[in-house]
C-alpha cells in the first residue's frame, strides 16, 4: 500500500480466510445497512474497492440480489458522492467466465 492504510469492510471477521493483519477490519451486513453506515465507511477514504456482491444460485431468491447486489452498491456510490470519493474499483465475480477449472 505504500504507506497508506487500508480498511476493509466484511459481513463477518470470524471467517477462517479473513486476514485480520492486513488491514482494519470493520464488520458490517449490507442487507441491513443504510446510507449512514456507508457514509462512516468512505470517510477520509481516497478511493473505494468495491468486491462485495451475492453469487448467483439457482435456487436463490431476486430480492436478495436486489439488495446486495444493487442497492447496497447504490447506496455505497451516494455515500462516496457525498464524502467525495471521486474513485472506485468495481470487482465482479469471476463467475462470469464458467465454473471452471481454468487453465491460466
Amino acid at each position: 500500500l505504500q504507506g497508506r492504510s487500508a480498511e476493509a469492510v466484511a459481513r463477518t471477521i470470524r471467517h477462517p480466510q479473513v486476514d485480520t493483519t492486513a488491514a482494519e477490519i470493520v464488520e458490517l451486513d449490507f442487507a441491513k445497512a443504510w446510507l449512514d453506515d456507508y457514509s462512516r465507511l468512505v470517510s477520509g477514504c481516497e478511493a473505494v474497492i468495491h468486491c462485495a456482491g451475492l453469487v448467483h444460485l439457482p435456487k436463490s431468491e431476486e430480492s436478495a440480489y436486489q439488495t446486495l447486489n444493487v442497492n447496497a452498491t447504490r447506496m455505497l456510490s451516494q455515500a462516496m458522492k457525498a464524502r467525495r470519493v471521486s474513485t472506485m474499483i468495481f470487482m465482479s465475480t469471476s463467475a462470469v467466465y464458467g465454473n471452471g477449472p481454468f487453465e491460466n
